[in-house]
């Protein structure tokens, strides 16, 4: 199950926030998360994608 904005669209048979766990992933590119209950199932999941600002060269000052 694949669910952008956990809110309303999660499972209804989790009962409270202590019931589950949220599992972060942030890389350069991209951030995964998923939703579990404590036994193990997996309730949802999502992945972003996000730019990556490259290197700007150095800027070199003329000496005068």
């Amino acid at each position: 199950m694949t669910v952008c904005g956990l809110g309303a669209h999660a499972r209804q048979d989790a009962a409270t926030s202590d019931d589950l766990l949220l599992g972060l992933d942030p890389s350069t590119t991209s951030a995964r998360a998923v939703l579990t209950a404590r036994d193990g199932r997996i309730l949802a999941t999502h992945a972003a994608d996000y730019p990556v600002d490259p290197p700007r060269p150095y800027l070199k000052l003329s000496k005068e």
